[in-house]
């Protein structure tokens, strides 16, 4: 078994401005992880557990909670790294609850706060996560590159099960789309675009099967 621990890595990405301020992390159950576990046949992931970091302090308590609840279900911990702002989360799962309840839909308030959190960020220094696979981690630097040259700062390169996410700060995506296909119709040392997310979650612990 390896182990994944992003720990350090993630808390050099945090900041508080107010106590307004929380991250959003959750402890998944994925179907890739686990094919014969039943309840995860019509489903990509099964949510285990929800946290609302209002501090490092605080992620350093919880921690080994996660670690133990992601090692006895075989799940992943995860980390969106755009802050989240518990007033705007509140207001908008109230407004989205009203909503429900006039369209005679009367959804469970744990689930509807954690799809809000899910959703809406309220950070001024906005993080994009770009997803490299195995295949293109080779050509990290040129990838790393690009996206310095179309106005992206790396703040930091994660270690994933798969490859790494680079979280950066938002760049010229059309600039960096045009770039890399430039690259992989000339040069072709890159294949594939990388997968960017402006809102994603990245990878905080997992003990992986070899």
């Amino acid at each position: 078994m390896s182990v994944i621990n992003n720990l350090e890595k993630i808390k050099r990405l945090m900041s508080f401005d107010s106590d307004d301020d929380f991250y959003f992390v959750q402890i998944y159950r994925r179907k890739k992880d686990n094919p014969t576990i039943t309840g995860l046949e019509t489903k990509s992931r099964h949510t285990i557990k929800s946290y609302y970091i209002s501090s490092i302090e605080h992620l350093d308590r919880k921690f080994p909670e996660m670690v133990a609840l992601a090692e006895l279900f075989n799940a992943r911990v995860y980390f969106n790294p755009n802050k989240r702002s518990y007033k705007r989360c509140s207001l908008e799962s109230l407004s989205k609850l009203a909503q429900g309840i006039a369209n005679g839909q009367y959804t469970p308030l744990e689930g509807l706060y954690n799809s809000v959190c899910g959703s809406s960020h309220n950070d001024k220094q906005k993080k994009w996560v770009v997803d490299i696979d195995d295949g293109l981690e080779e050509k990290n630097g040129t990838i790393c590159a690009y996206i310095i040259l179309t106005g992206g700062e790396i703040y930091e390169r994660i270690p994933t099960s798969g490859g790494y996410h680079y979280i950066t700060s938002p760049f010229n995506l059309k600039g960096f789309t045009d770039f890399i296909n430039e690259r992989i119709n000339t040069v072709g040392d890159i294949k594939e675009l990388p997968d960017i997310h402006k809102n994603n979650p990245t990878l905080l612990y997992y003990k992986q099967n070899d």
